[in-house]
């Protein structure tokens, strides 16, 4: 589970989609292909010091992503409609939490604003001062 600028979202890290003769590396990908096909939403992450294997084939519900833009680059990413960001430095974080915000239509999210994910939140702060949420 994550907070993504108050959101709360459960991410899946999967395999990098590519071709293996490893069965258990092969296994992994089918696996991680059926999570990304149940997702609301999939990053793509790339790589900026290394060049992806093949396009990833999702082109709805994406949103593409490139890390280490701090580090040079090892191939030409200038073409990819993607967001430049770097995890160690924090670069384009802001931009892909706002993104992910837009996409799935919490663009507006107060964080200020109490929010609950369980049926117990929502008794607590129902049950809290008037004017909580």
């Amino acid at each position: 589970m994550a907070d993504i600028g108050g959101m709360a979202a459960m991410l899946i890290d999967t395999p990098g989609v590519r071709e293996t003769d490893d069965l258990i590396e092969r296994e992994a990908i089918t696996v991680g292909g059926e999570k990304i096909r149940e997702a609301d939403l999939v990053i793509v992450m790339l790589d900026a010091t290394t060049a992806p294997a093949k396009e990833p084939g999702i082109t709805e519900r994406r949103i593409v992503a490139i890390n280490k833009t701090d580090r040079p680059a090892g191939w030409d990413f200038s073409g990819v409609d993607g967001i430049r960001i770097s995890a160690k430095t924090g670069l384009g974080c802001d931009e892909l939490c706002g993104a992910v915000h837009a996409r799935l239509g919490v663009g507006s999210l107060d964080i200020d604003r109490a929010r609950w994910w369980t049926e117990r939140q929502r008794g607590i702060l129902e049950s809290g001062p008037v004017g909580m949420f």
